[in-house]
């Protein structure tokens, strides 16, 4: 019975695994406080700590989010933790240099989903450092169990909040920009359709480059006179050692494309300039016939030891030739690390 135990949970573990690597579905969002301008942010000092106890069960929770309201520079650490009153347990524990604090959603996630015994949650946010971090603050809650406690104060203003679910104990791959839990081992991410469309555009920055109709792929348009591109800022985190995406052109009479992806330290990109790219920063140039599907891949010698922007480049293969109906995209970007 042993070993027919032990051969059950390895076949389970090989189809989670299976799973893990094909899956293209991303954790599905089940509640987001978004910030109230009129509120103002909750300020962390230096040994403050912020209590929030979450709505809704525990079943299949495997994201949290916090909002940061403007950029301000602080020294210290910021520490993130969630538990149960009713077992006692400190369930994960994150900590996130405050000096790389960004501007926006700051997203925390866990291994695996929570099984499926639901227990309550509470969120601890504390600062260390002698400095303040602010988060930014969401709705006024009636009901007193859920309001929060700001160091010995109950407040009547929850903090903006965002939370993925999936299925519950399962492991699934990780959005590209997520914090993990102290003591988890990098593995899998893959840049969801939400994080694709913040990409901008190569030839001017100030346009953000849209998706094909009806799909979920960044459209990266070829061009006659140069290369066209969509760029990714700091979504190639250290450690990635493997890039690779779904590429695709949308029209039967459209001409032959050539898909790249490349790398370049984060914040060395200049207008319609691309930068020089280290050899093995580069992928090959894979030529494409429309209406195939394909993939383009990045393997990298060693892993990445700094945060990199991902240029996604397009372009026909020969000088004259039409760009009509090249609608070229790349889909299901994903990071090995």
């Amino acid at each position: 019975m042993r070993r027919q135990h032990d051969e059950t949970q390895a076949s389970f573990r090989a189809l989670e695994a299976y799973f893990y690597q094909h899956a293209k579905s991303s954790r599905s969002p089940d509640l987001i406080l978004s910030p109230v301008a009129s509120q103002r942010p909750l300020t962390l000092t230096g040994g403050s700590r912020l209590e929030q106890r979450l709505p809704g069960s525990s079943v299949g929770l495997s994201d949290i989010a916090l909002h940061i309201p403007a950029a301000r520079p602080a020294r210290g650490l910021l520490h993130v933790s969630l538990t149960s009153p009713d077992t006692g347990e400190m369930l994960a524990v994150w900590e996130v240099d405050a000096a790389t604090l960004p501007v926006g959603w700051l997203r925390f996630s866990t291994e695996r989903a929570f099984d499926s015994e639901s227990v309550t949650l509470v969120l601890a946010v504390s600062y260390e450092g002698p400095d303040r971090v602010q988060l930014s603050n969401s709705v006024h809650h009636p009901e007193y169990r859920f309001q929060p406690r700001h160091d010995d104060m109950t407040v009547p203003v929850v903090p903006a909040l965002q939370i993925w679910r999936w299925i519950a104990g399962v492991e699934v791959p990780l959005a590209a920009n997520a914090i993990l839990p102290i003591g988890t081992r990098d593995g899998l991410r893959r840049v969801h359709v939400q994080a694709l469309t913040t990409a901008r555009d190569l030839n001017d920055p100030n346009v953000e480059v849209g998706l094909q109709p009806d799909t979920e792929a960044l459209l990266v348009h070829a061009l006659e006179d140069r290369m066209a591109g969509a760029v990714l800022s700091s979504i190639a985190l250290p450690g990635a050692r493997h890039l690779y995406a779904d590429i695709r052109t949308y029209h039967h009479n459209a001409s032959e494309v050539e898909y790249r992806i490349a790398l370049a330290p984060a914040g060395v990109r200049s207008s319609g300039v691309l930068p020089d790219f280290a050899t093995d920063m580069a992928s090959d140039w894979v030529r494409m016939s429309p209406m195939k599907d394909g993939q383009v891949h990045l393997f990298l010698p060693k892993p990445l030891d700094r945060p990199c922007d991902i240029y996604l480049l397009t372009r026909l293969p020969e000088q004259g030739r039409s760009n009509a109906y090249a609608w070229s995209t790349f889909a299901n970007l994903s990071l090995q690390y």
